[in-house]
């Protein structure tokens, strides 16, 4: 599992490295944090994907800033905001990988930054058990 974050995705150096071919998504540019204005709100995609079990976005979480990148061939985008891919996901080989794109800059009086989120409570140990293969149980 990838988080974004300043030093991620396309600043991460990743380039003709193991973690590139694995990632689900491919990097556009070094510099590929984008601002979403207005912060943009999570969105899922995949209704019925395990990550999103239990996951309530009721508190109307937001991402601030987000990483723009390109979806690989038999990637699957499970969460996105404002129409752009925040939650992605592929399978390669036995394993699983996830990358979530959205960094934790910015901030607001009167929206709730989804990394203080309830929703954020569930869905990344969610995230890790899915990439891990451990079943709900």
């Amino acid at each position: 599992m990838i988080l974004g974050g300043q030093f991620s995705y396309g600043a991460g150096g990743y380039g003709g490295t193991a973690l590139e071919k694995i990632l689900p998504v491919e990097t556009i540019r070094i510099f590929d944090r984008i601002k979403n204005m207005p912060p943009a709100k999570l969105v899922p995609v995949l209704q019925d994907h395990p990550i999103l079990s239990g996951v309530n976005f009721n508190d109307s979480p937001v991402v601030f800033y987000q990483h723009e990148v390109n979806i690989k061939p038999g990637s699957a985008v499970v969460l996105n905001a404002d129409g752009k891919p925040l939650l992605v996901v592929r399978r390669v080989g036995k394993g699983r990988v996830a990358a979530f794109l959205g960094t934790v800059w910015g901030d607001s009086e009167t929206q709730i930054p989804y990394w203080r989120s309830q929703a954020w409570n569930v869905l990344l140990p969610n995230m890790l058990k899915w990439a891990a293969g451990i079943k709900k149980g």
